[in-house]
């Protein structure tokens, strides 16, 4: 059996600096290690990446069809080459050489570095790469390159908000691998996924299998079970959908696409007509269309069949349309050989031993009094010891950054012998945290006595951080810095709810710049922004930063939330910031300029009265939705009279909104 070793993994998803193995010769493909395998098909199957091979001499070796389109060299043009313009300037391709060198020596990857591209226009494109090196007995030391071209998501931030969406998707997905145990409720996850990221309202996923009907509907959404029940029976061998293949309109890398004048070429026995109906028209999608997305496996072979169906937007696929249903359907095959290999390591030992020297998470085996007495290459590097003589002469608490953690960690095992996708904050050896993801299984004698623990640690600091930034993009304005109108829907309602609970006052007020249109239409947006900005530091300077909050509600208006705080104080605050900002002077085009801000105040407060009428409630308790929009009516009323009566003031709503306290239900 061939090794064929990569140093250092690219994608976020992979523990940093790690080692693995791919096996390239297998009797049987599904028995390859599936993380390598997520890796291999990432690298494969996101056409945004950048892939080129180097020997020492900073020859290329290879590249695929991405870095052909990046650079507009064809690969067999520049095969066998040293490296030259327009890779990259000059003293970057001395210092890209040096690094192939110094991967293919140390034997270890080099990390995320940012490179410029001076294009013959003069326009500079940005690179996002990596180096890692890779070892084959028949071969001279390589190093791998993997390049993302940045430059739009440095000036498109829509990009990045795209890009955490389709990363939540997946983090979602890998977490059902790790924590849903039945096949058929995980399948229903995945494809309910599919249907959240594609253009389709119905999905069905197919797995072959050797004997009749030689495939397996192992997860569908939007087509009824009796329908499933049906077409289930009907053979519909691998061989079937290959010429299906072969007969429809080709998409993307590896779908087909066949539209309602090609059905025939169809099994109609097996075919799922759309229940939903389309204006005829070019370009329109027909409910008797079909869109087939391939399912291979790591050589390239078709094991499964993602068919969708049922357009939202009633249009006919394109590539851009099918991108997310192929990366999804080849994290779906890695799904399926994970489950596979899982079960054939329980049957054998040394199934086991292979998997927990190759694979790149770290997996650590403890005794229920916290010994560890084993772990892999992965686990070591991960904690930052040499060797596996250093790593289990340490207790297992003492990898956990708060001993709390590690006391929870034991006494769950104890009780259900089983923890899975917990997130920690673990210690290195140079006393670094970082997070992981842990699952740990007891493994018990014939006579039921717990043996030891098997642990499996994933690094997911990358994650995390990534989590969080894009958690901060979904609820921050990009221009002023404050929340935004979706954090406020979500969390005055809260708010209100806490001072309810509490006995508690809150009040709201709503700002609004006077003249705003007239400025901006003057001096135009750029000048119209620096008074925005302004005014949202202004709100800020003049608030309790622990309690106080503030949005852009929209446009030039503003709100500002101040929990326990009644009317009156909140008009002093009101005061305090309306006077800050008309000191402020702008200078457009020269000119000094002075603005001014009218301001109006609603609140809500806690009574033993009866509540005003306009607020409904029943069983079992308040609507804290709809008083948060009966706060801000009340506010935007005051605010209203504020700017009909002379603009540059502060008005307060006459009606306070009254929380009573009562027995729930």
């Amino acid at each position: 059996m061939t090794k064929f070793t990569i140093s250092g993994p690219y994608i976020e998803s992979a523990p940093a600096a790690n080692r693995f193995e791919l096996d390239t010769c297998y009797e049987n493909p599904l028995q390859e290690p599936s993380t390598e395998a997520v890796f291999k098909a990432f690298l494969e199957n996101a056409p945004r990446f950048a892939v080129q091979g180097f020997n020492e001499k900073g020859e290329v070796q290879f590249c695929n069809a991405c870095a052909e389109q990046l650079f507009g060299i064809p690969e067999n043009e520049i095969r066998g080459k040293r490296l030259e313009e327009p890779f990259l300037p000059t003293s970057s391709r001395k210092e890209f050489l040096k690094l192939l060198k110094t991967a293919c020596e140390s034997g270890r990857h080099v990390p995320l570095l940012e490179w410029k591209i001076e294009e013959p226009d003069s326009a500079t494109r940005h690179l996002l790469s990596s180096i890692f090196p890779i070892h084959h007995p028949d071969l001279e030391p390589m190093a791998v390159a993997i390049s993302l071209d940045i430059t739009d998501s440095k000036a498109i931030t829509g990009k990045i908000q795209e890009m955490g969406h389709q990363i939540e998707r997946f983090a979602e997905i890998s977490g059902a691998i790790l924590s849903i145990e039945n096949d058929t409720e995980l399948f229903d996850r995945i494809a309910l996924a599919v249907v959240d990221i594609s253009d389709f309202n119905r999905v069905l996923i197919s797995y072959f299998i050797e004997e009749k009907p030689f495939r397996e509907i192992i997860g569908y959404k939007g087509v009824n079970a009796r329908t499933i029940r049906k077409v289930k029976k009907i053979p519909m061998p691998r061989a079937k959908y290959l010429e299906y293949f072969d007969k429809g309109i080709k998409l993307g890398n590896q779908s087909c696409y066949i539209p309602y004048n090609q059905k025939n070429i169809l099994d109609q026995n097996a075919t799922i007509s759309g229940e939903m109906a389309y204006p005829e028209g070019e370009g329109n999608w027909h409910n008797e269309d079909n869109l087939l997305v391939a399912m291979k496996d790591r050589s390239g072979e078709l094991i499964g069949i993602i068919s969708v169906d049922d357009s939202k937007s009633g249009r006919i696929p394109t590539d851009e349309t099918v991108r997310p249903i192929e990366i999804f359907a080849n994290l779906i095959s890695e799904i399926i050989q994970k489950r596979l290999l899982t079960a054939r390591i329980a049957e054998s030992e040394e199934k086991y031993q292979d998997l927990l020297e190759n694979i790149i998470i770290g997996v650590l085996r403890a005794t229920p009094e916290g010994r560890i007495i084993e772990s892999n290459p992965a686990a070591v590097q991960m904690f930052g010891y040499e060797s596996q003589d250093e790593l289990i002469k340490l207790k297992f608490s003492d990898l956990y950054q708060k001993p709390e953690d590690a006391s929870r960690f034991m006494n769950e095992m104890e009780e259900r012998g089983v923890l899975k996708d917990r997130d920690f904050g673990l210690k290195r050896r140079d006393k670094s945290i970082f997070w992981a993801s842990v699952t740990s299984t007891a493994v018990r004698s014939r006579a039921g006595e717990i043996q030891f623990y098997d642990t499996v640690i994933e690094d997911i600091t990358q994650r995390k951080i990534l989590q969080e930034e894009i958690k901060r993009l979904s609820i921050t304005d990009e221009l002023t810095g404050l929340y935004n109108r979706r954090y406020f829907n979500e969390n005055l309602p809260e708010e209100i709810k806490a001072g309810e609970r509490w006995s508690g006052s809150l009040s709201l007020i709503m700002i609004d710049i006077d003249d705003f249109k007239l400025f901006n239409d003057s001096f135009h947006h750029l000048q119209g922004d620096e008074v925005i900005k302004e005014t949202a530091a202004v709100i800020n300077e003049n608030i309790r930063r622990t309690r106080d909050w503030a949005c852009r509600f929209g446009g030039d208006e503003f709100a500002l939330v101040l929990p326990g705080t009644g009317s009156e104080r909140a008009a002093k605050v009101a005061e305090r910031i309306r006077k800050a900002f008309e000191k402020h002077e702008f200078r457009p085009k020269g000119q000094p300029i002075r603005k001014t801000i009218s301001l109006g105040i609603s609140e809500c407060i806690h009574s033993e009265r009866p509540r005003a009428a306009n607020i409904s409630h029943g069983s079992p308790g308040l609507d804290y939705e709809e008083i948060a929009t009966e706060l801000v009516r009340l506010a935007d009323q005051a605010l209203f009279k504020a700017k009909a009566t002379g603009k540059n003031r502060i008005e307060k709503s006459a009606q306070s909104i009254e929380l009573t306290r009562y027995m729930r239900h």
